[in-house]
């Protein structure tokens, strides 16, 4: 029998070798290549922490045999050697502040900013050329063909290289569904292949590539190591050449001390004003509980994601009632308006709900928010894929009413004088909808796409505060917008500055509102926590969700919807989590 010897493994020529062989040497392969890449890491993580800490170490040492030679010398040498200790220390505070941003912006130094659209952009449907709400995505790296969750149309799509349209390759079987070929809101794929599905040919040709993977592998480590033993070295002869061409200037000027301590006392007072005065200087690292606890108490479900009254599925607007402090809650995925008394354990299906989505007035499809008109003691409800906004009277059989039309609604409100406002997705602005009126009012936006001040780039929730200014969360534009009453443009009043996780930068920010102290408080959806604002603000601060994704009483999982109740507890709409999260009032 022919064998090839690979490292310490015996491996059985394609011809011979059996399919269980080949599994099994596969797996020892792939748990080998889990153990190098923990061992590059280690590596990687002592080389990081080994080479400033020899910095240190050794600019410690030096400094101190500096202060013993200025102690033996005089009297008016200790002076100087006391204004220099101390001006060594603020300047290596200034240079090593770890919490300094230098880089207020992104630079153009990877990807090209103009992108070419590889999958739908015929319009949001359900047909092979187009998409609805995708979520995830998945390459493949043999054929660059592109599998997408198509999470509106339930399904799972792949598109190949350069087609015109995509082929279902699960789900889409009469829409959303629990059996076996259905499948229910997916939200991201990842192509496994099981052991009792993979050919011969599947586990050879994977076996080959990883076992180069693995021989690249030593490489890196074997190039770290060398790295590891070159730089030590070298690092600790500069730092003492360093150190000692600074003790000779010492001693070259020991007649001129007190000219020196004057220089080095201003040269400290200069670094320490710019250190307090740069803007991108972040000086609070983790967020004090000055406002809200950062432990959430689950105030609705909390039951994992479902159709009974005591789940949500996928929820996205909320509405907190100030007289019995119930919540209203826009449960999307079940294309209901669901009402959670104070306490209750489970809520009531308040709207919608009625043999799962339609356009009926007596359904809904997608709603993806609700506020409450008390005047008129009915709900107003975000009917997004119906393209809606509809009026639900409470407690009477009358018929609900059609208030907006041929909307792409994400947010909705209603100002002090009953007048509603709603986001629309599709063409980019806020209108205003006043009783009486025949069409609509844009208030915002309604310029095209863009990011002028002008413009809006899918707007979803908003906010409207006593002065009718408008609070607009401009999603694709990673920013907050506010229109002030009558304006022609917005300014920006949080974010605006790339998608990403800085304190100055969101990652889809989806909802926003704003207390009565003037604190602006937004939704940043992907980096799954709650942002706090001030109107002039360089940058915001966490007020919770710091400690990242997660389904824990201190984590978020993609907060979708805001909103205060009466006493001024924060609510979060954990949309990942399927739960309604509440944040008490600091009492410290």
């Amino acid at each position: 029998m022919n064998r090839n010897q690979i490292g310490d493994e015996t491996v059985t020529s394609d011809s011979q070798q059996t399919s269980t062989d080949r599994s099994t040497l596969l797996s020892k392969c792939l748990k080998k290549k889990k153990f190098l890449w923990t061992i590059t890491g280690i590596i990687i993580v002592i080389l990081v922490v080994t080479i400033p800490t020899v910095i240190v170490k050794t600019k410690t040492t030096n400094v101190m045999k500096l202060s013993t030679v200025a102690t033996e010398t005089t009297k008016m040498i200790k002076i100087v050697t006391v204004a220099t200790d101390i001006t060594t220390q603020q300047l290596t505070t200034t240079a090593d502040n770890p919490t300094t941003e230098v880089q207020n912006k992104p630079k153009c130094d990877k990807w090209k900013q103009h992108g070419i659209t590889v999958a739908g952009g015929k319009g949001q449907g359900s047909g092979l050329n187009q998409l609805s709400l995708p979520h995830g995505i998945y390459i493949d790296d043999d054929d660059k063909s592109i599998l997408i969750a198509d999470t509106g149309n339930h399904r799972i799509v792949e598109w190949k290289y350069n087609a015109k349209e995509g082929q279902t390759i699960a789900g889409g079987n009469n829409g959303p569904g629990n059996s076996l070929n259905q499948l229910n809101f997916p939200s991201d794929p990842e192509p496994v292949t099981s052991d009792s599905q993979q050919t011969s040919t599947d586990r050879s040709t994977l076996l080959s590539k990883c076992l180069k993977k693995k021989k690249f592998l030593w490489i890196i480590i074997g190039i770290i190591i060398v790295i590891l033993i070159v730089t030590i070295p070298t690092v600790i002869i500069k730092a003492k050449k360093t150190d000692v061409m600074n003790l000779s200037t010492v001693a070259t000027e020991t007649t001129k001390m007190i000219k020196i301590a004057t220089v080095t006392t201003d040269i400290t007072t200069q670094q320490l004003t710019t250190t307090a005065n740069n803007p991108t200087t972040e000086v609070q690292s983790k967020p004090k509980c000055d406002k809200w606890k950062q432990h959430g108490i689950t105030v609705a479900v909390g039951n994992e994601q479902g159709s009974g009254l005591n789940q949500l599925s996928v929820p996205h607007g909320i509405y907190i009632d100030d007289d019995d402090k119930s919540i209203l809650i826009a449960d999307t995925g079940n294309h209901r308006i669901v009402e959670w008394k104070y306490n209750a354990k489970e809520g009531q299906t308040i709207a919608g709900g009625n043999n799962g989505p339609g356009n009926s007035l007596n359904q809904l499809n997608f709603p993806s928010d609700v506020t409450v008109d008390k005047e008129k003691n009915a709900i107003i409800i975000c009917d997004y894929e119906n393209r809606r906004v509809i009026k639900w009277f409470r407690q009477s059989q009358t018929t609900p009413q059609i208030l907006i039309s041929n909307i792409a609604c994400g947010g909705v409100t209603i100002d002090k004088d009953g007048s509603i406002y709603a986001s629309d997705w599709n063409r980019n602005a806020v209108t205003r909808w006043k009783e009486g009126d025949r069409y609509e009012t844009i208030i915002a936006g309604g310029n095209g796409q863009g990011n002028h001040s002008n413009q809006l780039y899918r707007p979803i929730q908003i906010f409207v505060d006593e002065d009718y200014a408008v609070y607009v969360a401009d999603t694709l534009n990673q920013r907050i917008m506010k229109w002030n009453k009558d304006a022609k443009e917005g300014i920006v009043v949080a974010g605006g500055n790339g998608c990403a996780n800085r304190l100055d930068q969101f990652s889809g920010p989806y909802a926003v509102i704003v207390d009565n102290l003037g604190q602006i408080i937004i939704a940043d959806f992907d980096n799954h926590r709650v942002m706090k604002w001030h109107e002039g603000d360089t940058q915001g601060s966490i007020v919770v969700g710091e400690n990242g994704r997660g389904e824990k009483a201190d984590q978020l999982y993609r907060p979708m919807g805001l909103s205060f109740d009466i006493e001024g507890n924060l609510y979060v709409v954990d949309y990942g989590n399927h739960r309604i999260q509440k944040y008490e009032l600091c009492t410290k």
